[in-house]
Order: C-alpha cells, then structure tokens, then sequence
C-alpha cells in the first residue's frame, strides 16, 4: 500500500480508494463540529511544542524526559527543581478538550430531557445556547442541490391529467414530470416538534406571547381577521413559522416596548420569506403571512404584494368563488363553504394591497377585476359570512372606483387633463359619494377598535376624493396651462386632504387608530400633508388656494398628536412627525420676512436638538426645495412617486376664485 501525501493527510481520506471518512450528521454533532471549526480558527499558528524545562532551555542542551514529563534525567541527578512551562498551545488543547466534554455531556442530557418534552411530562426546553450561539453567528452552508431538474418519480393524477390539457404547461407536466411545473396545494401537517426562532431563544416566549396577543386582540381587526386564523400562540407556532414570524413584527412594530425585538422578528421573517421563494409549495398561511406584510411593513409592502399575487394566481385562488354556492349536494357542507370564504378572503386582501400599491407608487395593478370581484353582493350573501367580510368588500368596492379612475388617466404623467375630463371626473365623484352613502351606515361598531369601522369609511372617502382631484395638477407646468373647466376640481383637492388632516386630529377613534392603520392610509395621510403645506408657498398665499394659519396650524397639531401615538420607534407615524415639523418649519418660514411664519409661531416647538436628519421622511419628499406641489419618493421604500405631480408648477397665475 503506498504512503500517503501531505494532502491525503490533511483531507482525512486515505491512498488506496480516496474515500473520505464517514461524517456524523446529527443537529448536535453539527453544532460541536460547528464550534471545533470556530474554535480551532481562532487559535494562533504556533509551530512547535515546548518539550524541554526550563533549565535545560536555560543551558541549551538537550533535555531527556524519561516516563514523559518532569523530572527530567539531568535534573533528578542534579536535585534540581524541574519546571516545564507549558506553551500556548498546550493549553489551547486542554481548555478545548475540556469544552468538547462539557459540550457532549450537556449535549446529551439536553436531548434526554426534550424526549420527555416530547412525550409531554416536561413543558419544552430551550435550545443550548452554547450551541444555537455558534450556529447564529456562521451557519454551515447547506449542500448545493444535485445538478440537473428533480421530477416526479409517482406523480399523482388529477382531473386535468386525464382529458384535454387546459393549460400549455400542463402538456409538458405530463411529458417530463418535472415536479417545479407543478402546485402543490395539500396542507402541510401541523408538527408536534416546536423549531422556530422562538425555540431557538432568538425571541423568548414570554415576549412572543405578548406580541402575539396584541396582534390577535387588536391589530388583526385593522386587516379584517385575515391574519387571526390561530386563537393561541401553540397552535400558530406548529401551523406555520413564516406567519408566526410575520405577526412578531408587525406587533414589534407598533408596541413601544419592543423596539429591541423588532429587528430580531424581522430578520426572521425575511429569511423564511426567502427561503420559500423557490418552494413549489404553496401554502395558504404562507399567503397569509405575505398580506399581513404587506398591509403593515411598509419598506416589504411591494415586495411582499407581489410574491403574494404570483403565489396566490399559481393556485387559482379566485376559482374558490364557485365553491362558494355549490350547486350539487355533495359539496354543499358547512367545510366547504367555510374553507372557500376563507381562501376568497385571502384573494380579497392581496386585491386590497395590490390597489393600496399601485395608488401609492403610481404603478398599474397586478391584479384584475375578476369574477370575485364583480360579484362582492354573492360573497356576502354566503353562509358564514361575518362583520369583518362586510368591511373588506366595502373597501374592495372602493377600489374598483378608483382603478377606473387610474384607467381612465393613464400612466403618462407628462400630459395634462384635457377639460373634457371634467365630465367623467364628475361622475366618478358621484360614484364615490354613492358609495359613502351605502357603507357609511351599513358597518357596525367593533369592540376592539371602536367606530372606526364607520369613520374609517369616511377617511377613505376623502382619501378617494384627493386620489380623484389631484389629478387635475399632472402635467401642468405652469397655472395658465390649466383648464379653467378643472379649477373647481383643484379646489375640492384642497378641500379633501384639509378634511383628511382635521378627522384625524378631531376624531377619537381615527386618532386611536393611528396605533394600526395599515401603511397605505398613514402614507395618504402624509401625502395628503405635504399637498396643503406646498400649497402655501409662493404666490399661492395671496391668491386664495389654502389660508397658510390654517395650514399652519393644522401641521403643529398634527405633529404632536403622531408623537403622543404609542408605537415603536420605527413606525410611520413617529418617521413622519419629525418629517412633517422640518417641512412645516422650512415651507411656512420661506416668506412673511424671513422665517416670520414659520411652524413654531403656529404652536409646534422647533426641531428636537440633535435631530441631524429628517427621520427618513423629508429627505424622499424633496420638499426642502420648496418648489411645486413635490414629489415624494422611495416613502415605501421604492423610488416612485405617489401621484406623479410636476415638480415645477407654477402658481403665478392660479387663481380658483375665477
């Protein structure tokens, strides 16, 4: 047999058949395989052991230990005190073997005590931290997959495999079996084994009980009970960790107390998210932790909406609507429907939030007006339906309007309205007060939020006026290029974003709700803001377009109010109350001789020392210029607009009083 190299020797394998000796892949054995690994690159390079005393060394002759250690031959013969100074790396090798041994040991008594866990006589441990710290820091890249495409060895039949292919993928489905062309739409079991971020210490459970209970008691009502499937914690942690993750975040986010877990809850989510991007399964809790996301994390918000889209359009989520008035009686149990209102309702709020985005970011829908959406009367005609299924049809309605809107104005942000507009602008307004008139009394009070189910449809009502009106300013560069036929419509622009400003200020259960409104309606309502304070700039003062008090005033009251707002320090609301003083301060103050108007004189103090930035908000604004009606940008996150205004119109000649 021939002698191994220097490579062979290093690499562990042997000379004959390069075979590598066989590796332990339990999760335990990792870990300690894991913290060697770190333990060992931390070590300095020595390059070699001292084996002499120190009297030898001191002579520099040889030293002869002769049963391995001290004394030495010439030391014992000499009567002298033989001492071996133990080298660094001596001791690296002992504390290390030493720290394995404890490792193991602890190891396995940890193991012992989680099956008792498991079989239900102990409550469940958590992970060793010694362990799980080694794992957090550097984990162990996964093993790339085997090349080429995976294919199904036995695939199941369905109802499409036996006739006519409906679908062009379905034909080369059958031809090559490859399992990425198929959905894979069975529930994945609950497990009985807890391995999530919460398990692993990342989130202590005590802390995950709080965030979970805020959401399920409170904030899931803001989204109509889409996301408050599970009524425990348990029972949520074993259906899906991404929606366990999800609902951790979006808690941090809003409770003041939990700035610290945000991050930590976050990352996690974002991880589960992005391993899942390529998975062929899709789940339905999957699709719901993507819409909680989205109607919440703002900087996620579009991401989030358009995976959900993709997800849910993969599975046909909308054909749920048949199922919801089953014409054979064999399909017609309660479990049906109840299944069927549950996934159409998962359909709903991606639709919601797809709209939500496209206004914001001024971008086209993904999704389209399908056979559930024109039919809202049948879905709340079914059994089952609730108080909540009320409130999201009333604001799918909504929406419908106002993609119109969006279809009837296009895209093209550099063309003006033509006058003839002013004939279809009417009739969506009354669209929009007819739609006020049906829902305003139509939803009942919430034990959890209030009235805000009510007074909510009415902040929508003007948000939907101001998306309408503002689009009488786009594309115009200067006031004579108006219409004088859209003046009104500018006019009562104005009005809609001052009423937006004032319920929030005077109503009570808006003003609460601060603490839940989705990232939509706090983004209109920061757009609506900086619409007014643009508006006292220049000529436009004098000629009667906003009073620059009232604007004033309404800026100072609105920024104290979203700074008594309890939230975490990286909601919205409080990004937006240091934006919001910087603008007031730097627009109101441009005039009157040199900074008389500015936002201190109308009640608000001046910029927190120290403050440096703008908290986020001023800077994608734009507005520090001062010019135009402005642009926001990257406010989601994304470098888009809201509504695509000029950034250079000029008032000089603008006058509504005309």
């Amino acid at each position: 047999m021939p002698k191994r190299t220097w490579t062979q020797m290093a690499d562990g394998s042997t000379a004959g058949d390069g075979r590598a000796p066989a590796v332990s892949t339990s999760p335990s054995d990792s870990g300690r395989r894991h913290a060697q690994q770190a333990d060992q690159a931390a070590r300095p390079e020595i390059s070699r052991k001292i084996k002499a005393c120190a009297a030898c060394r001191k002579q520099k002759i040889r030293c002869d230990m002769e049963s391995g250690g001290p004394p030495c031959r010439r030391c014992r013969e000499r009567n002298l005190s033989c001492v071996l100074n133990r080298s660094l790396q001596t001791l690296l090798d002992e504390q290390s073997q030493f720290k394995e041994d404890i490792v193991h040991d602890l190891d396995a008594i940890h193991s012992s005590l989680h099956q008792l866990a498991d079989k239900g006589i102990l409550s469940d441990l958590p992970a060793l931290r010694s362990l799980a710290h080694a794992v957090r820091e550097d984990p162990p890249v996964p093993d790339d997959p085997p090349e080429g495409l995976s294919c199904d060895n036995s695939p199941k039949l369905s109802p499409q495999d036996e006739g006519l292919a409906h679908a062009p993928i379905q034909s080369v489905y059958y031809l090559t079996k490859l399992r990425a062309l198929r959905s894979d739409v069975e529930a994945r079991p609950t497990t009985s084994k807890l391995n999530d971020f919460i398990s692993k210490g990342q989130l202590s459970l005590e802390d995950a009980e709080r965030l979970f209970h805020l959401y399920h008691d409170r904030l899931d009502h803001f989204i109509y009970r889409v996301g408050g499937r599970y009524s425990t914690l348990d029972s949520l942690r074993r259906a899906s960790p991404t929606l366990t993750a999800c609902i951790c975040t979006v808690s941090a986010m809003h409770d003041p107390a939990s700035n610290h877990l945000y991050s930590v809850c976050k990352k996690e989510f974002r991880k589960l998210v992005t391993h899942a991007m390529f998975d062929g399964h899709v789940d339905h809790d999957y699709l719901r932790a993507l819409s909680v996301g989205a109607y919440w994390l703002s900087d996620m918000s579009w991401m989030l909406s358009g995976i959900a889209v993709r997800r849910a359009t993969q599975i046909n989520l909308s054909a749920q609507f048949r199922s919801l008035h089953p014409a054979g009686p064999s399909s017609s149990s309660s479990s049906t429907s109840s299944d069927a209102l549950d996934l159409i309702r998962l359909w709903y709020i991606s639709y919601v939030s797809d709209s939500h985005l496209s206004i914001l970011y001024g971008r086209a829908p993904m999704v389209r007006d399908d056979v559930a959406v024109q039919r809202l009367d049948e879905f709340l005609a079914a059994p089952s339906t609730t108080e909540d299924d009320k409130r999201m049809t009333s604001q799918v309605a909504l929406l419908v309007i106002l993609r119109h809107i969006y279809d009837l104005f296009g895209p093209d942000t550099s063309a003006p309205i033509p006058s003839v507009y002013a004939t279809q602008i009417a009739t969506f307004s009354r669209q929009l007060d007819a739609w006020l008139g049906r829902w305003s009394p139509a939803l009942a009070r919430n034990a959890a939020i209030g009235d805000f189910p009510a007074r909510g449809v009415l902040i929508h009502f003007h948000f939907a006026k101001l998306y309408l009106y503002s689009y009488v300013f786009r594309g115009v560069g200067s006031a004579a290029r108006m219409p004088p036929g859209l003046l009104d419509s500018a006019a009562a622009a104005v009005e809609a974003a001052t009423s937006i400003v004032e319920l929030l200020l005077r109503d009570r259960d808006l003003s609460d709700a601060l603490n839940g409104m989705p990232s939509y309606l706090l983004s209109m309502t920061c757009f609506a803001c900086v619409f007014l304070l643009k508006l006292t700039t220049g000529p436009a003062r004098e000629l009667g377009l906003v009073e620059r008090e009232l604007v004033g005033g309404l800026a100072a009251q609105l920024v104290r109010r979203f700074r008594e707002t309890p939230v975490g320090k990286w909601h919205l609301v409080h990004l937006m109350a240091d934006g919001l003083e910087k603008l007031a301060g730097t627009l109101l103050g441009e005039g009157g001789g040199g900074g008389g108007g500015g936002v201190e004189q109308a009640g608000v103090n001046g910029a927190q020392p120290g403050m440096g930035g703008l908290g986020g908000v001023v800077d994608v604004l734009g507005a520090g210029d001062g010019q135009g009606l402005g642009r926001p940008t990257g406010l989601l996150g994304g470098n888009s607009p809201f509504f695509n205004f000029d950034m250079d119109f000029n008032y000089d000649s603008l006058s509504l009083l005309q």
